[in-house]
């Protein structure tokens, strides 16, 4: 192999490269957040069936779509903060929050902005944002000492925040 053919392979990869990391930043957020469509999230009554569809206003004015049930008895709340793949519709996700309230379990699940009919558009501080606004509702609506934050995946690294 030549000089020159070495120099053009380095910079053929050197500017591949460059390619590739200009398109990663460029679509990061759309490889972030995995965004699922703009519906109204409806609720399952087979699964859920005492379940209450409402909103959240958050610190800067984004309306999150909110579904709650009461606890059974002193049971605890959890403040539910979902990962990035889906709305609250997504069957899977109906299918735990049953499994939970059928236990007793309370319930405040979100979705976050630019998720389902939530408002806004997600971003790293938004989500931190929605997570607060949750914790929020939940302590006025069922106290403090009641509560547990459940995150799933994404939802995770916010509960620990």
């Amino acid at each position: 192999m030549s000089m020159t053919s070495v120099a053009l392979l380095l910079m053929a990869g050197t500017v591949g490269y460059a390619l590739l990391l200009f398109v990663l930043f460029r679509f990061q957020r759309r490889l972030l957040f995995l965004f699922r469509g703009r519906t109204m999230p409806v609720i399952d009554r087979r699964l859920l069936p005492t379940a209450e569809a409402g909103t959240i206003e958050t610190s800067d004015g984004e309306r999150l779509v909110a579904w709650t049930v009461a606890p059974r008895g002193n049971a605890p709340v959890l403040v539910y903060l979902p990962g990035a793949l889906d709305n609250l519709s997504q069957s899977r996700r109906q299918a735990r929050f049953a499994a939970l309230t059928e236990q007793g379990f309370g319930l405040l699940a979100i979705d976050y902005r630019g998720y389902g009919a939530s408002t806004g558009t997600p971003s790293e501080q938004g989500f931190r944002r929605d997570a607060r606004a949750a914790h929020a509702e939940a302590m006025r609506r069922f106290g403090r000492e009641r509560l547990v934050l459940y995150g799933e995946s994404m939802g995770t690294v916010l509960a620990t925040y």
